[in-house]
């Protein structure tokens, strides 16, 4: 890896980024199925069963996301939940760190 000149503008966007439908499928099929649904409800199970059908209409979304630099607010939210560790509840020290 080299380090940018003056003349070379560093790389701050994701609209050069393109994702191939055989990279969205694989994805989809290495997912553990013994995980919790994300906020969508949607099952892991599910996406990795469905992974031949859901590969190419995920790529596109994921694609056009890209390109036109847009991201849906759901994407930017996270349900974040300290967990105690040990001692006291009331030191925030005592929770592992997120």
């Amino acid at each position: 890896m080299s380090v940018p000149t003056d003349d070379t503008p560093p790389v701050t966007c994701l609209d050069n980024i393109i994702l191939q439908e055989h990279e969205v499928k694989d994805i989809l099929q290495i997912t553990n199925v013994n995980k919790a649904s994300g906020p969508d409800g949607i099952s892991p199970r599910l996406l990795k069963i469905a992974s031949d059908i859901l590969a190419k209409p995920l790529c596109y979304i994921y694609n056009l996301n890209l390109t036109k630099m847009f991201y849906p607010l759901a994407w930017k939210l996270a349900n974040v939940i300290p967990v105690f560790k040990k001692d006291e509840r009331n030191y925030i020290g005592n929770y592992r760190p997120i």
